[in-house]
């Protein structure tokens, strides 16, 4: 039944309609049409009217949810009777730009007539604007049927409504012949031909010397999608299923005579005519194909039949191979069969002896023993099957819910999923355990011969159905179809009308999983019965893995049913049930819920302490007492009481002292003073009015308002009663000033120092400079290869780092040591002389009151920010510093906001400064939004910026996200295969992060899936890196044996071989860095290289203290120079 509504509000996703008295619903955008509808804005206008239907109401939540498409609860038996080629008529519903939907009557099912098939000709348009809703038109042709989303595909077009009305609209290849002339229309055209469908999805190809006369190069040029088109059949394969068509008219032949004996040539020799085919004739039939659930043969040439699956085997006794039956017979087999009437393939329905059709003969066949020893056969009917009896049935289809199966070639039923198997574990694949075609035995549930439905049951046949909750037993483990889900129950069906819930702790092993993603409508899970209640008519399940599965992991979460499961002092979550003036009240179980005082929520006091909780929050808490007699459970959510740590640690008490120093935020301003929040902490403090100046303040308010920074002392801490008093005088700060000006003074003459050291130095090694270069240029290389290391504590090149810090400490440092470097760069072009002057009048100065401008460099409000931003408006370190300032304040919808506006204020041709206000916004909502918004940043970030950066970027923010490291890795896996084959830093990276996680045998693999992607002059390099790897994070042999690989194949490549020394000496094995250093030798160098590594060798020797090795190295290298100066003369 559908109620009118009014269209109130227009959203991408849907829109809400507004009905009497005020109420609302929802309206989904897949729920608008049946056909596709991208923007709701294009289909409604606001104020419209519509008829909707309620698709689900749930008070709690006041949520209503609503569709305007029409009711597919028995659509599938409509839809049935529906075949493709039928001719039927409809009224149209609704114009859209690419179609018209209309409803098939009398069936009242929804179908689609594309643009393309409103006629034959290219006026589609003009077709489109004479059509109006609610005309009926009494000629369309079914195409298609889509049982998924219940509706049919029709088609206008003339021609192929008059090939349909004279039975010459093929849906099956059976219906063809060599030599045909069939109307259809253009599927696709690719360079190589043009593909024509019919009716039921039926295609066939026309290569593209087959459509004109004239030569065409690209058929899309010369045909456009579902234009009309005549044809004729060239040649068909039965065996593949495939048939050839041609656009070029055949050209006529000379038949000669032949006798009737030479032109029909039947499969049974016995056989002298196509007349004795009738009806109880036994004969021969020779396979042409092998389906699921049909063989596909042939009685004579051009002569065709089937034998349905079910029309094989009498019981289920004599199937070889129950998941394939039809896998014993073989193509080009011979076998006994008997005429039982004839199939209508276009309809795929079976036919009566008085439905014979002179076209396109399919005769239906029976091989089963028992048809072909009797004398008659008669077909089964739906009044043959009585509730409760037996038969041998074949699965034909597998929707959601059901599995649709034949009993013969005229009834066909469907069976629950879950009443489909006794066995909870085959649910996990269905597909796999009950194929197409696969045998099964069931019984009779329901006979319903008005609407020609039949219901069935394998667990009915084998005595384990659930009919009554007198057959539900605790203990047992069940298949089940998840029925709803709700914020807190889920809802599975048990049986034909018994349903069970799981409760949100009976359902999942880890709490912090959202229900309603792990749980979805029509999912067929395992549940294992706790509780039958049969007077309430109640069944209590458990969905958790920990409890169905015998090898699950260990729950997370513990699973508690009784008072019993609770113990003292354990740590346990639950969920908010109910927020009361006096506390908490949670649930640890279906039937166990616990109470939080208020004293027990924190271990900081909480003014405003009811806007931290919601219902259906997790917590995590102590319980601290059990009363199994009255059932009474008491939790502490106190920090202190779940981590054991000392109440003042957790307060942060522990951490201040008395005279500390701190900056600020005041937080609330009263009378008697003000309160402040200290940075870096979570304490609160109070500044006393007398405090707070050093001369009397009468109005607290016009000095001191929310938000404001300000620079406080400690006075004195009450661990007691958990107070901290502050003080705001300038006078507490003076002290502090004149110690930051000689700590000042003192850092200039020390960088003095320094560069004589560094002059002293540099003359030290002037003389050996020559020697080193070789040495050094030698080291630069291995620095390179060495990358990893060094490029782990740099700054990244594409943006800013994904350690960020939301305190803002970060992005200041960085403009304020831009300021300090311009400063430096000014004092240095000033004379010496004016430079001691400055310092002397430094040193006279009389120590003033600057509190009030210690922070002057900085914005300290919303309006210095915007002033700076109207001179800097490109400026990413700005932005981000704004967005850091507000949530500092815990305005973090409003750090959103003002990310938003920097993306569209700065210029696109500052790429570097867009990407870092990404990052920010990334590092934002993967540290305060939820997972959605997080994901929703990051599809929008790859849409305006470089995509494997943003892809790396987001990927190296999660591995440092505690919790996140497997998505991380899912990410990781995205990007290597989105930018794998280009950019080697990729692998590295992934490389790194899974050493990281002790995931070291895929870290492994990514070295054959990288060299397999990555061009060929990457591969030295790569297994470079890969074998460094190995060295710092992974197994020493494993680098050695890939060194040894590369060395072996490059063996000239110095750099290689200084790799491979430094991380073998790292390594710390004297014997194998020895042998290194024979080796390197003996290789052919030039007098620079070999006196590089015999004084790397002579230098590794000195420094382990061997002096027999440091002369052995010595008479080494004068052989090896007396050697070399023989040889060059």
């Amino acid at each position: 039944m559908k109620t009118p509504g009014s269209i109130v509000v227009l959203q991408p996703k849907g829109a809400v309609v507004e009905f009497f008295g005020g109420v609302r619903g929802y309206l989904p955008v897949a729920e608008i049409s049946e056909a596709f509808i991208k923007d709701p804005k294009d289909h409604f206008r606001l104020g419209q009217s519509v008829a909707v239907r309620v698709l689900s109401v749930d008070p709690e939540a006041e949520r209503l949810l609503v569709s305007c498409r029409t009711d597919s609860s028995n659509s599938q038996a409509q839809l049935e009777s529906l075949g493709p080629g039928t001719v039927v008529s409809a009224s149209i519903v609704e114009k859209t730009k690419d179609g018209v939907v209309v409803n098939v009557e009398p069936q009242n099912v929804r179908g689609v007539i594309p643009l393309g098939h409103l006629t034959d000709g290219n006026d589609t348009r003009a077709q489109m604007k004479s059509l109006k809703v609610g005309e009926n038109l009494e000629s369309l042709v079914i195409l298609e049927r889509n049982f998924s989303k219940r509706f049919v595909m029709l088609s206008a077009k003339k021609s192929l409504v008059e090939d349909a009305r004279a039975g010459k609209f093929p849906s099956d290849i059976s219906q063809i012949s060599v030599g045909d002339k069939l109307h259809g229309y253009v599927k696709n055209a690719t360079i190589k031909g043009l593909f024509v469908g019919f009716a039921g999805s039926l295609t066939g190809l026309a290569l593209k010397q087959d459509l004109s006369t004239e030569f065409v190069s690209d058929p899309a040029e010369k045909f456009s999608p579902m234009q009309s088109v005549e044809c004729y059949v060239v040649n068909i394969d039965d065996a593949i299923g495939r048939f050839q068509l041609s656009l070029l008219a055949p050209k006529p032949k000379t038949l000669k005579k032949e006798t009737s004996s030479g032109g029909f040539t039947p499969v049974d020799e016995a056989v002298t005519s196509i007349d004795e085919f009738v009806p109880g004739k036994i004969t021969k039939a020779q396979i042409v194909s092998v389906k699921e659930t049909q063989l596909n043969v042939k009685l004579a040439e051009n002569v065709q039949g089937r034998i349905d699956v079910s029309q094989i085997y009498d019981d289920y006794k004599s199937i070889p191979n129950s998941k394939d039956p039809l896998g014993e017979f073989k193509k080009g087999e011979i076998v006994d069969v008997k005429i039982i009437g004839y199939h209508d393939a276009r309809n795929h329905t079976f036919l009566a002896i008085s439905h014979r059709s002179a076209s396109h003969l399919v005769y239906e066949l029976s091989a089963k023993k028992s048809d072909l020893n009797s004398s008659s056969y008669k077909p089964l009917t739906l009044e043959d099957v009585k509730v409760g009896s037996s038969w041998l049935a074949f699965i034909n289809n597998l929707t959601v819910d059901f599995a649709w199966v034949n009993l013969s070639p005229t009834v066909r039923g469907r069976i629950p999923l879950f009443d489909l198997t006794n066995n909870a574990d085959e649910l996990e694949d269905v597909e796999a355990h009950y194929p197409i075609g696969s045998a099964i035995e069931c019984s009779v549930i329901e006979v319903d011969i008005k609407t020609s439905n039949l219901k069935l049951s394998v667990r009915a046949h084998n005595g384990t159905a659930v009919n009554d909750y007198s057959d539900v037993k605790v203990g047992q483990t069940l298949p089940t179809l998840v029925t709803k889900v709700t914020e807190t129950l889920v809802f599975v069906k048990l049986g034909a009308n018994i349903s069970g819930a799981a409760y949100i702790s009976d359902a999942l092993d880890d709490y912090s999983a959202d229900l309603k993603l792990t749980y979805l409508p029509h999912q067929l899970v395992k549940a294992k019965i706790i509780d039958v209640d049969t007077s309430n008519k109640r069944i209590s399940v458990t969905l958790r893995p920990s409890q169905t599965e015998k090898d699950a992991e260990k729950p997370v979460d513990q699973h508690i049913q009784s008072i019993e499961d609770v113990q003292k002092g354990s740590i346990v979550r639950a969920f908010v049930k109910n927020v009361a003036d006096k506390g908490l009240f949670v649930s640890l179980g279906r039937n166990i819920t616990a109470r939080i005082q208020i004293k027990n929520l924190s271990d900081s006091y909480l003014k405003d302490w009811k806007k931290y909780y919601t219902v259906g929050q997790v917590v995590t808490g102590k319980v601290l007492s059990v009363d199994e007699h009255n059932s009474r459970v008491e939790l502490s959510l106190k920090e202190s009481a779940v981590t054991g740590k000392d109440p003042r640690e957790v307060s942060g008490l522990g951490s201040i002292n008395e005279n500390d120093i701190f900056d600020g935020v005041i937080t609330k301003v009263e009378d008697f003073g003000v309160f402040v929040k200290l940075d870096g902490t979570s304490i609160t403090g109070l500044c006393h009015k007398s405090e707070v100046a050093d001369v009397p303040l009468q109005d607290m308010s016009k000095v001191f308002s929310e938000g404001d920074k300000v620079k406080a002392k400690i006075l004195k801490i009450d661990t007691e009663k958990r107070r901290v008093s502050l003080g705001l005088k300038a006078s507490y700060f003076t002290e502090l000033e004149s110690d930051v000006e000689m700590e000042e003074f003192d850092v200039n003459n020390d960088e003095d120092d320094d560069d004589d050291d560094e002059l002293d130095n540099s003359v030290a090694f002037e003389d050996d400079s020559e020697e080193e270069e070789e040495g050094d240029e030698s080291d630069d290389e291995s620095d390179e290869d060495n990358g990893i290391a060094v490029t782990a504590s740099k700054k990244s090149s594409n943006g800013l780092s994904v350690g960020f810090d939301w305190t803002g400490t970060n992005v200041l440092d960085e403009m304020n040591t831009k300021e300090d470097g311009d400063d430096n760069e000014d004092d240095d072009s000033s004379n010496e002389e004016e430079g001691r002057s400055r310092k002397r009048r430094k040193r006279s100065k009389f120590v003033e009151d600057k509190t009030g401008t210690l922070n002057t460099k900085l914005p300290q409000s919303i309006q210095d920010f915007e002033r700076l931003l109207v001179g800097s408006p490109n400026s990413s370190i700005m932005w981000m510093n704004y967005m850091a300032f507000q949530l500092q304040l815990s305005e973090i919808e409003k750090a959103r906001e003002i990310a938003q506006r920097a993306l569209k204020t700065i210029n696109f041709r500052e790429e570097q400064e867009r990407l870092n206000v990404w990052i920010a916004l990334l590092n934002l909502e993967n540290s305060f939004g939820t997972n959605q918004t997080a994901e929703d940043t990051f599809k929008e970030a790859i849409q305006f910026m470089d995509s494997k950066t943003i892809h790396m970027k987001y990927a190296g923010i999660l591995s440092q996200s505690e919790g996140k490291a497997k998505k991380a890795e899912e990410l990781y896996d995205v990007a290597m295969k989105k930018f794998g084959g280009e950019d080697m830093s990729i692998w590295i990276t992934y490389a790194n992060f899974l050493f990281d996680h002790d995931n070291a045998a895929k870290a492994r693999s990514l070295l054959d899936r990288s060299l397999r992607m990555l061009p060929a002059r990457n591969h030295k390099e790569i297994i470079t890196k890969f074998a460094q790897l190995e060295y710092t994070k992974g197994e020493a042999e494993r680098g050695r044996t890939l060194f040894e690989g590369l060395i072996s194949s490059y063996p000239r490549r110095i750099d290689l071989w200084i790799v491979y020394l430094d991380y073998e000496i790292k390594n710390g094995d004297k014997e194998t860095v020895e042998k290194l250093f024979e080796r390197v030798i003996g290789v052919k160098l030039t007098m620079k290289q070999a006196k590089f590594f015999f004084k790397k060798w002579l230098g590794f020797e000195d420094k382990l203290g061997d002096s027999k090795k440091v002369d052995y190295v010595k008479a080494k290298a004068s052989e090896y120079v007396s050697s070399r100066t023989e040889q060059e003369e």
